[in-house]
């Protein structure tokens, strides 16, 4: 059978076929184009794995593209692995490598400001910053991870706390912003999203992320998504306070106004809102869900009585590959 030799004999870069051996070319790179069975030595300082074209890609020949890794609570769904981290770890990479895994790093959530029962209200607390990359190239090695809480609530006349933030190695995502007070007209603090401001005051906290955010698979900038919180519109009573802002949108501005909507993603197996904002209370009555915004993004997170605000949502790292 003829065997076909490159320029050069491995391991100087081509392929060699001897009676007892066969030497396959190295390269630092995949090739930039393959087809099926393909193979070479990918070399990484001094080490080096075989790698082969499966079709569609260049996988480890070792593990047949499987990947073999630890970290957070690891789950299924269909043929797919995922690890979801709600406290601080390590994802560690054995074996194996996917150019096309999934990576969602959601901030916690800012608490929205207190209030005080028939005397001022809260704006509410603004989402936790969100990145999001659909093609995330995972390779060996560990990846320390640490999860942001969301800001405890708060009552009486007092502004609100932001978020923690969130950090996958060098990918970092700011809390969400804590929500003014009416009381003196609190502005919103500056967060992933920022929180809502109170009364008349038109210093609505900003998102630290690009505005906007769109898509169920879209992937975001390298600054993560978040919006401004809204302003809370002037005007009689004690509920003139906006909403936070969410990766999505910016919160609303107004009377008791509703938070910035987050982003839905499926990574987690099933379709969940992230990063949304909290909306405005009102001193009257028991908290609305004044300064959500974490990792589950829905309503409802509310204080212990009349003028408490909600407690922010803690924030989430998900991996899926």
């Amino acid at each position: 059978m003829p065997v076909f030799v490159g320029p050069g004999s491995a391991p100087d870069g081509g392929f060699e076929g001897k009676s007892d051996r066969v030497g396959f070319p190295t390269a630092t790179s995949n090739p930039g184009s393959a087809v099926l069975g393909d193979m070479f030595l990918h070399t990484v300082g001094a080490g080096a794995t075989l790698m082969v074209y499966n079709g569609t890609e260049f996988v480890d020949a070792a593990s047949g593209g499987g990947i073999d890794a630890t970290g957070g609570t690891k789950t299924t769904s269909g043929s797919d692995t995922i690890h979801t981290f709600t406290g601080p770890g390590n994802f560690v990479v054995s074996s194996g490598s996917d150019s096309s895994a999934k990576l969602l790093v959601v901030a916690g959530g800012g608490t929205g400001g207190g209030g005080q029962a028939g005397n001022c209200g809260g704006a509410g607390g603004g989402g936790g910053g969100l990145y999001y990359d659909s093609s995330y190239n995972l390779q060996p090695g560990t990846t320390p991870v640490t999860i942001g809480s969301g800001a405890a609530s708060v009552s009486g006349q007092t502004h609100g706390g932001n978020g923690g933030d969130t950090s996958f190695g060098p990918i970092t995502m700011e809390g969400g912003g804590g929500g003014g007070n009416e009381q003196g007209g609190q502005n919103g603090n500056d967060g992933g999203s920022g929180g809502g401001s109170a009364s008349s005051n038109t210093n609505k906290g900003e998102g630290s992320g690009s505005t906007g955010g769109s898509g169920t698979d879209t992937a975001s900038p390298a600054s993560g998504w978040g919006n401004p919180g809204g302003i809370g519109s002037p005007g009689s009573g004690d509920n003139r306070t906006g909403g936070g802002g969410g990766a999505s949108a910016a919160g609303n501005s107004g009377n008791q106004a509703l938070g910035g909507a987050g982003l839905n993603y499926t990574i987690s197996g099933s379709t969940v809102e992230y990063g949304s904002g909290g909306r405005g209370n009102t001193g009257g009555q028991p908290a609305r869900s004044n300064g959500d915004g974490g990792n589950g993004g829905a309503p409802g997170n509310t204080g212990s009585g009349p003028g408490s605000s909600g407690e922010g949502g803690d924030g989430v790292v998900i991996i899926r590959y």
